[in-house]
């Protein structure tokens, strides 16, 4: 069986070959690399990452034969094995999350934090999040910083730290 940092290694290379594979960006290559491990068949792919998605860096839906759900994915990534997840890793769940609870304030996050292409990918989600239709993933390949976790706790949003990863890659 491969130690820690052999199936960090073996990521690494993954993320490189959906890299040449789909054109992107390493960080974004990494989402798109979590997707197809973590998936079967993730649909309706659509890449955000930049100024102004929302903290959204893909869109995706996933059918099991009588329902759609609905994702979206924020990731961060970075080459350094055993790095702890920053601090703002956190604050972008924090941020996010609100967006979707507070209804009120939707239309306003919409309007200074989304660029006007993604709104409507945005409705649709919010949409299917009043419905329990969606899911909110954020996922790093940096260990859980332990000081910080401690905010997010409980939140709806599905977090992926690198022991998740290395775990999921080793079955």
């Amino acid at each position: 069986m491969p130690d820690k940092k052999e199936l960090f290694d073996f990521m690494l290379e993954r993320v490189k070959f959906t890299q040449r594979e789909t054109g992107f960006a390493e960080p974004q290559a990494f989402g798109r690399w979590f997707l197809g491990m973590y998936f079967p068949n993730p649909q309706d792919v659509f890449v955000s990452d930049g100024s102004h998605d929302g903290k959204v860096d893909i869109f995706f839906t996933t059918h099991d034969g009588s329902t759609v759900t609905y994702h979206v994915l924020n990731s961060k990534y970075t080459r350094d094995y055993n790095k702890t997840a920053p601090v703002k890793f956190y604050e972008e769940i924090t941020y996010f999350w609100r967006a979707f609870e507070n209804k009120g304030s939707r239309e306003g996050y919409l309007a200074q934090a989304v660029k006007a292409e993604l709104r409507p990918h945005y409705r649709r989600l919010f949409e299917a999040y009043d419905r329990d239709a969606a899911r909110l993933m954020f996922v790093t390949n940096c260990r859980r910083n332990d000081n910080h976790y401690q905010q997010v706790e409980g939140v709806p949003v599905e977090l992926f730290h690198l022991d998740d990863l290395i775990q999921q890659l080793g079955q």
